[in-house]
Parts: C-alpha cells; sequence; structure tokens
C-alpha cells in the first residue's frame, strides 16, 4: 500500500504535536507509551489503542511469542483486560492477523485489518466472535517494530469498537508514517513486569534487579531461601530465559547495541556477537 503525499492541515498539526509533546516529555517509558497511545487515538478516531513486547522465536518452522509487557489505553475495564491478557496468551497462531503481520519483511511495517482479511471473513472468523467481541474491539491497525538484534518486537495496535466504520486508507498512512519517524523517542530497554506478575514475583524481580543475591532478597521480603529461589524459577519461566543473567538482560540495554540498530535500520552489516535483549514497560 503506498502512501499518499497530501495530508490534511489538522492530521499534521496533529502528528507535528504528538511528536513535539513526545520529544520533551520526561524519558519515562510509561509516561511516554501513554501519551502516544492516547495520541495516537485521537489522530486517527480509535475507540482504544495497546503496545505490547515481545521475544519472538521460530521453532520447527512454527512461531513462538512470549509476551513480555504490555500497556493499553481507552480498554479499561476489568472484563476487557481479562480478555486481552487471554488473548495475548494465545496470540499466535489463534489471531489470523498475527501471522501475516509478524512474517512480513521489514523492521517496521504497518497492516490493517483489510489488508490481510476482507470484512466478511474477519465477521465470521472465530477469533473476531469469540476473542475481539470479548474485548469490545472490531477493526484494527497495527505496527510491528523490529528491535534491534530481531529477537524482539514491539506492537502498536488501534482499534475500532464493533460496529464502528472500518480505519481508511489515510489513517493507515498516518500511523505508517508516524511510527517510521517516532518510535526511536519511545524508550523501550526501560523494563518493567507485565502486570501479569503477582506482586511477590515484581518484589523478587526488582530486588534481582538491584543485585540482591537469594539471601538478601529473602531477609528483605521475610521469606525463606527456598522460597526465593522458587519465585526466581518462575520468574526464568515467565520470561522464557535460562538464568539470571539472561533475565536481567532483558531489561537493560548492552553496550554497543544502540551503534547496531542503527546500522541495522540503515541497512549496514551489523558485526556478529552475542544476541542482545530489551523489553518494553
Amino acid at each position: 500500500m503506498g502512501r499518499s503525499n497530501r495530508y490534511t492541515d489538522a492530521e499534521v498539526r496533529g502528528m507535528l504535536r504528538l511528536a513535539r509533546e513526545l520529544a520533551e516529555m520526561p524519558s519515562d517509558r510509561d509516561v511516554r507509551t501513554t501519551h502516544m497511545l492516547t495520541g495516537l487515538c485521537g489522530l486517527v478516531g480509535a475507540k482504544g489503542s495497546s503496545s505490547f513486547l515481545a521475544r519472538h522465536e521460530v521453532v520447527q518452522r512454527k512461531r513462538k511469542v512470549t509476551v513480555l509487557s504490555g500497556q493499553s489505553e481507552g480498554l479499561q475495564d476489568r472484563s476487557a483486560q481479562e480478555a486481552i491478557q487471554q488473548y495475548l496468551s494465545t496470540m499466535v497462531p489463534t489471531d489470523p492477523l498475527a501471522e501475516p503481520l509478524y512474517s512480513a519483511p521489514g523492521r517496521q511495517v504497518t497492516m490493517g485489518r483489510e489488508q490481510i482479511m476482507d470484512r466478511p471473513q474477519w465477521h465470521y472468523s472465530e477469533h473476531f466472535n469469540e476473542v475481539r467481541c470479548a474485548i469490545g474491539i472490531d477493526d484494527c491497525i497495527a505496527t510491528k517494530i523490529v528491535l534491534g538484534s530481531g529477537l524482539h518486537v514491539m506492537t502498536v495496535c488501534v482499534h475500532r469498537a464493533p460496529g464502528e466504520r472500518p480505519f481508511t486508507r489515510r489513517q493507515w498512512e498516518i500511523l505508517d508514517l508516524f511510527h517510521s519517524e517516532m518510535y526511536r523517542l519511545l524508550d523501550v530497554r526501560s523494563a518493567k513486569p507485565m502486570m501479569a506478575l503477582s506482586p511477590r514475583m515484581r518484589q523478587v524481580l526488582e530486588c534481582m534487579q538491584r543485585g540482591d543475591g537469594p539471601k538478601q532478597i529473602a531477609i528483605k521480603l521475610g521469606l525463606s531461601v527456598y522460597t526465593v529461589r522458587d519465585y526466581v524459577k518462575k520468574l526464568y519461566e515467565r520470561f522464557n530465559v535460562s538464568g539470571q543473567r539472561e533475565l536481567l538482560g532483558c531489561f537493560v540495554r548492552q553496550p554497543g547495541e544502540a551503534v547496531a540498530e542503527d546500522q541495522a535500520q540503515a541497512g549496514e552489516e551489523v558485526p556478529s556477537g552475542p544476541a542482545t535483549t530489551e523489553a518494553l514497560q
């Protein structure tokens, strides 16, 4: 889908205003993402928007996606949040829109529902009737942004409510242009665990990020060392990692990664080396 060379004055002002606001805000990942999601809803008249980061791996020709973190705006009622959590746990391969988006070549790709499935096919699909309706959303536009070494993908979506008019080609163009120019303003390295983590697991993770060992964590939280180790094991399973270094690596930008990412974006060859990890929120 090509991009129009013309935008209305209101559209240009809206994109510039949102870009300026994001650039001037403190570099707090949560605050910037919230503001961006709210602003994108305003730009295209969406009911809600969402953003999440996931670890993508291809195992035996099948895509394995582990969602690390997520955030949404305009989809705040409890039933919708529960449906979103269930959706994220089974997103691929149950969502017919996911694989076409994630398998499309390019480090930044924007697709609307209409590019993948026509309206009758979509509205008769099991996914729409059992998942999207439970969340309270219908038509959508999604942007994938491949980060760093390519193992992690950031996805930003805008959604329309059932019964509302579908998004237009112009609105697709606006989001595609915005993300191609502005996603670098988002600090995708400052990470916090996904809301699905229990309060105790969050506390253990935060202690680990401060450099505390099992004994120190046990004393601070009033737990036994064995209980702390059990929580650590659950964190490894939750983030699909094999050890503490790899777990903490999900929340730290490694030296030289910024250079590697810039080279990749420019189409330059990236020197081989250990895979780096990034996380959203």
